[in-house]
C-alpha cells in the first residue's frame, strides 16, 4: 500500500533535471564508484581524527 504523495513534493520531483548520459556512465562505472567510496572513507577518517 502506498502513502498519499504531497503534491508540492511531486512537482519538485517532476521538475528535477534528468541525468545526462555521461552522468549515468559515471554512476555505473565500478572503478569510479570505488574511488569515490575510498575518498569518502578517507574524508570520514580524517574528520574523526580531529
Amino acid at each position: 500500500m502506498s502513502a498519499p504523495v504531497d503534491s508540492s513534493a511531486q512537482r519538485k520531483v517532476d521538475a528535477a533535471p534528468l541525468p545526462t548520459d555521461a552522468e549515468l556512465r559515471r554512476r555505473k562505472n565500478l572503478f569510479v564508484q570505488f574511488f569515490r567510496f575510498i575518498v569518502l572513507g578517507w574524508g570520514m577518517f580524517r574528520l574523526a581524527q580531529h
